[in-house]
């Protein structure tokens, strides 16, 4: 069996150690010259010309420990800190491509160009012929399976402001956000509420001279611990040299206006007979957020369900790395663990009837939760939970996961990690402490 990756990066890399381990033959295509995906950093930013795949930024520091950020069986370097940069994780996905021999199954420098089904029936069922380009040379290869490992921080998605167009400064999107030093002295308008938003502001304090922090919820009403940092609410309007903001106040003298506002999901290379539906921050008809279940062949089967009266249909395509606001890399490799069980017979799905049953139930859940449509593929606080879906089909035949990393502390719920939980207790007791320890010299 032969499995095609699109991608090297976290996803990529997870999904080609776990095939090849099991014995497949695999061929990951990376469009960069390195391993790495969106962790590469660059100094160039995206033209009309020329595209730019990463959207890393100078000194980013991830939110998450490194006990929690690890790939279940390889834990990060004792001598790492707890908070990591983007060059420690780098050195870390160059370090696992390299102890798990990864390279040798990478052809580096190759644009997927298209992907398209062997048998246009059989749009998620049936074989795949991968076009790629290398060198200016396109060729034609075909695969028994495909696993889409191309990340969703790369193509920026920008909302549509009145008068934005009549903005005398600067315009841009965090995409191309590289360094603070670029806007000393800057009045900026930062437009967002999530990570990025919080931690590019916090950078651009020390060199702007005021930053403006527009949300499009209650967030605004906190206080900063930056003097340079002011919350506001949503921006209405966009002015020649400042913004009209939903509560009716004004920002003059605006210089740069940077949006944070995140991601299309983009699969530009699938073939228009795939008929992947993407819609505004969401890709629909996805089981468990990997596979499509939208075009299945009622009359294409592989194997039976378990209890071998019914036929289940196996899709030879799967999505990994689509949630967020997430732990990511042992979500990866959850994910690729779950597919290859289902790919290699060892377990299977439930009938398409009972898979549609599952998803209309978690839609009509995370509606009444208050989820919007763009938050489909959102986790939260549910990251722990879903894992467990996936590792109670996988882990009775391919592996125990609670056995995989005894970093990863198990939970009263059941769940292998509660990966949120767990980075929650670390954050909780670096703060708790050094408070407790301030009290106590106080009392004396």
């Amino acid at each position: 069996m032969v499995v095609a990756v699109v991608g090297a990066g976290p996803a990529g890399l997870v999904a080609a150690k776990r095939f090849l381990e099991d014995g497949w033959d695999v061929c990951v295509f990376e469009q960069q010259g390195e391993v790495g995906g969106t962790w590469v950093y660059t100094d160039d930013i995206g033209t009309e010309e020329k595209y730019v795949h990463s959207s890393m930024y100078a000194n980013l520091k991830t939110n998450l420990t490194k006990h929690a950020m690890a790939y279940l069986d390889y834990p990060f370097p004792k001598s790492s800190p707890n908070i990591l940069s983007q060059r420690e994780v780098l050195e870390y996905l160059n370090s696992y491509a390299n102890e798990f021999n990864l390279l040798p199954y990478i052809k580096f420098n190759h644009q997927i160009l298209s992907i398209e089904p062997c048998d246009p029936n059989l749009p998620f069922t049936g074989q795949y012929n991968v076009i790629v380009e290398h060198e200016g040379t396109k060729t034609t290869i075909t695969f028994d399976y495909v696993v889409v490992c191309n990340g969703h921080n790369s193509y920026p998605f920008t909302p549509v402001i009145p008068g934005i167009k009549n903005f005398r400064g600067r315009v841009l999107h965090s995409h191309d956000y590289r360094k603070p030093e670029a806007f000393t002295n800057q009045t900026i308008l930062i437009i967002g509420s999530g990570y990025s938003a919080t931690d590019i502001g916090e950078q651009l304090s020390a060199c702007a001279k005021h930053i403006h922090v527009s949300m499009k919820d209650n967030k605004y009403n906190r206080r900063s611990e930056y003097t340079n940092i002011q919350y506001h609410s949503k921006t209405k309007r966009i002015l020649q040299s400042g913004v009209l903001l939903e509560d009716g106040k004004h920002l003059d003298n605006i210089d740069t206006i940077l949006f944070c506002t995140g991601y299309h999901y983009r699969f530009d290379f699938l073939s228009p007979q795939m008929k992947v539906n993407v819609k505004f921050k969401r890709v629909c008809d996805l089981y468990k957020h990997i596979y499509p279940v939208n075009r299945w062949h009622p009359q294409y089967y592989r194997f039976f369900n378990r209890q071998g009266n019914r036929p289940t249909i196996v899709p030879t395509l799967a999505f990994i790395g689509l949630p967020m606001q997430i732990v990511p890399f042992p979500l990866f490799d959850h994910q690729v663990l779950f597919i290859r069980s289902i790919w290699s017979g060892r377990s299977h799905l439930p009938p398409v009837s009972i898979i549609k049953e599952e998803m209309k139930a978690d839609y009509k859940k995370r509606k009444e939760v208050g989820l919007p449509p763009h938050l489909h593929h959102a986790l939260i606080q549910g990251q722990g939970a879903y894992c467990r879906e996936l590792s109670d089909i996988y882990t009775t035949s391919d592996m125990n996961p609670e056995k995989a990393n005894p970093q990863y502390p198990k939970t009263s719920t059941g769940s292998p990690y509660s990966f949120l939980s767990y980075n929650s207790l670390i954050i909780s007791l670096t703060v708790l402490i050094p408070t407790i320890t301030l009290l106590y010299s106080l009392s004396k």
